[in-house]
């Protein structure tokens, strides 16, 4: 999993303080590899370079990756528990 945040983004902060410190998504997660990429500097060549490798338009952006290293899903934009739990229960 890869969550694409930025310090300066509110619906990255509502992600972390709400949504990745359920215990219901924290024990869904656990077997995932999670990776968080900072792209606060949005315009560096840098961030530039992720976020056209990875497609990402806006922050945030969860993307899952397989095993085999293709995206399985992604979302975009603040997602509640809830609906962060159905999305990974559908990978």
């Amino acid at each position: 999993m890869l969550y694409f945040y930025a310090d300066w983004c509110i619906p990255c902060l509502e992600l972390d303080r709400a949504t990745f410190t359920d215990a219901g998504v924290i024990e869904a997660a656990s077997d995932m590899k999670r990776l968080k990429v900072d792209l606060t500097r949005y315009e560096s060549e840098h961030s530039k370079e992720l976020r056209e490798r990875f497609k990402v338009r806006g922050v945030p952006t969860i993307v899952f990756l397989g095993t085999d290293g293709l995206e399985l899903d992604r979302s975009v934009g603040y997602v509640n528990s809830e609906l962060f739990l159905k999305q990974i229960e559908g990978l």
